[in-house]
Protein backbone atom coordinates (compact mmCIF):
# COMPACT_ATOMS: atom_id res chain seq x y z
CA UNK A 1 0.00 0.00 0.00
CA UNK A 2 1.35 3.68 -0.82
CA UNK A 3 1.41 6.29 1.99
CA UNK A 4 -1.52 8.52 1.90
CA UNK A 5 -0.74 12.21 0.70
CA UNK A 6 0.56 15.29 3.77
CA UNK A 7 -1.18 18.23 3.75
CA UNK A 8 1.64 20.62 3.32
CA UNK A 9 0.30 24.23 2.23
CA UNK A 10 -0.76 26.92 4.47
CA UNK A 11 -3.19 28.16 3.24
CA UNK A 12 -5.06 24.32 2.90
CA UNK A 13 -3.94 23.97 6.41
CA UNK A 14 -5.39 27.40 7.31
CA UNK A 15 -8.72 26.96 5.61
CA UNK A 16 -9.05 23.40 7.51
CA UNK A 17 -8.77 24.79 10.59
CA UNK A 18 -11.10 27.89 9.81
CA UNK A 19 -13.78 26.27 7.65
CA UNK A 20 -13.53 23.03 7.99
CA UNK A 21 -16.35 20.80 10.11
CA UNK A 22 -15.22 19.47 13.61
CA UNK A 23 -15.89 16.04 15.04
CA UNK A 24 -14.34 14.60 18.54
CA UNK A 25 -14.23 11.68 20.70
CA UNK A 26 -11.55 11.67 23.36
CA UNK A 27 -8.41 11.58 22.68
CA UNK A 28 -8.99 12.47 19.01
CA UNK A 29 -10.25 15.51 17.28
CA UNK A 30 -10.58 15.34 13.30
CA UNK A 31 -11.08 18.25 11.90
CA UNK A 32 -12.42 17.83 7.45
CA UNK A 33 -12.94 20.26 4.58
CA UNK A 34 -13.88 19.03 1.22
CA UNK A 35 -11.27 19.20 -1.48
CA UNK A 36 -10.89 19.47 -5.43
CA UNK A 37 -9.15 16.16 -5.93
CA UNK A 38 -10.04 12.68 -5.66
CA UNK A 39 -8.20 11.82 -2.79
CA UNK A 40 -7.16 12.24 0.80
CA UNK A 41 -4.75 14.60 2.09
CA UNK A 42 -3.99 14.62 5.66
CA UNK A 43 -2.18 16.71 8.41
CA UNK A 44 -0.89 15.02 11.41
CA UNK A 45 -1.34 17.29 15.05
CA UNK A 46 -0.88 16.67 18.47
CA UNK A 47 -3.16 18.43 21.30
CA UNK A 48 -1.63 21.14 23.07
CA UNK A 49 -1.25 19.19 26.18
CA UNK A 50 1.59 16.98 25.18
CA UNK A 51 4.48 18.41 26.68
CA UNK A 52 7.39 16.13 25.49
CA UNK A 53 8.93 16.03 22.13
CA UNK A 54 8.90 12.05 22.77
CA UNK A 55 5.31 11.83 23.21
CA UNK A 56 4.21 14.44 20.39
CA UNK A 57 6.32 12.60 17.88
CA UNK A 58 4.86 9.18 19.25
CA UNK A 59 1.05 10.02 18.94
CA UNK A 60 1.47 11.63 15.44
CA UNK A 61 3.88 8.32 14.68
CA UNK A 62 0.58 6.12 15.58
CA UNK A 63 -2.17 8.43 14.08
CA UNK A 64 0.30 7.97 10.83
CA UNK A 65 0.05 3.92 11.22
CA UNK A 66 -3.82 3.54 12.03
CA UNK A 67 -4.83 5.96 8.85
CA UNK A 68 -1.57 3.36 6.70
CA UNK A 69 -3.50 0.58 8.06
CA UNK A 70 -7.47 1.72 7.45
CA UNK A 71 -6.99 4.45 4.41
CA UNK A 72 -9.26 1.90 2.23
CA UNK A 73 -11.85 2.48 4.34
CA UNK A 74 -12.00 6.40 4.60
CA UNK A 75 -14.21 8.56 2.60
CA UNK A 76 -11.84 9.93 -0.46
CA UNK A 77 -12.34 13.51 -1.24
CA UNK A 78 -11.09 15.81 2.20
CA UNK A 79 -8.91 17.60 3.68
CA UNK A 80 -8.59 15.65 7.40
CA UNK A 81 -6.39 17.04 10.34
CA UNK A 82 -5.96 14.70 12.76
CA UNK A 83 -5.09 16.16 16.15
CA UNK A 84 -4.77 13.49 18.95
CA UNK A 85 -4.07 13.57 22.84
CA UNK A 86 -1.30 12.29 24.57
CA UNK A 87 -3.52 9.37 25.80
CA UNK A 88 -3.96 8.02 21.77
CA UNK A 89 -0.43 6.34 22.04
CA UNK A 90 -1.67 4.79 24.96
CA UNK A 91 -4.57 3.13 24.01
CA UNK A 92 -3.96 -0.51 22.45
CA UNK A 93 -4.06 -0.76 18.59
CA UNK A 94 -7.73 -2.21 18.26
CA UNK A 95 -9.44 0.37 20.19
CA UNK A 96 -6.97 3.56 18.33
CA UNK A 97 -8.90 1.83 15.22
CA UNK A 98 -12.37 1.27 16.74
CA UNK A 99 -12.07 5.11 17.80
CA UNK A 100 -10.10 6.82 14.32
CA UNK A 101 -12.58 4.84 12.10
CA UNK A 102 -15.61 5.91 13.57
CA UNK A 103 -15.01 9.36 13.92
CA UNK A 104 -13.68 9.01 9.78
CA UNK A 105 -17.07 7.04 8.70
CA UNK A 106 -19.26 9.80 10.77
CA UNK A 107 -17.35 12.43 8.06
CA UNK A 108 -19.04 10.57 5.13
CA UNK A 109 -22.20 11.60 6.77
CA UNK A 110 -22.00 14.95 7.37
Amino acid sequence: MKKPPVLKSKTAIGLIFKEGKRIQKFPVTVLFRANETESNRFLYCTDRSVKKAVSRNRVKRTLRAVVHEMQNDIPQGFDIALIGGENFSKLNITDRMKKLKNLLLKMKNE
